[in-house]
């Protein structure tokens, strides 16, 4: 069983998210529970700045970074369009 956590940032993102966009969220944690790495999520590290974070698709312009905290936590950091990566 995975465990998430969600940062303050992640959380003040989310409130002001589409209702469509929270529910296809929701449904995407899903699916990260079950498998972070589900071929649907394009889950992947990011580079540069981000070295030590992840990223997965919610949708073609929207994306979830996240952390591993270890084997069995992460912490959900961000939320939004590309925007989130700088």
């Amino acid at each position: 069983m995975l465990y998430i956590y969600y940062a303050k940032s992640f959380i003040r993102e989310y409130k002001k998210c589409t209702d469509e966009t929270k529910a296809t969220a929701k449904e995407k944690e899903k699916i990260f529970c079950i498998n972070p790495f589900d071929n649907t999520l394009q889950t992947h590290k990011l580079k540069g700045h981000l070295l030590d974070l992840w990223s997965f698709r919610l949708t073609y312009k929207l994306r979830i970074i996240f952390q591993f905290r270890n084997n069995n936590e992460v912490i959900f950091i961000h939320i939004g369009n590309h925007d989130i990566y700088e």
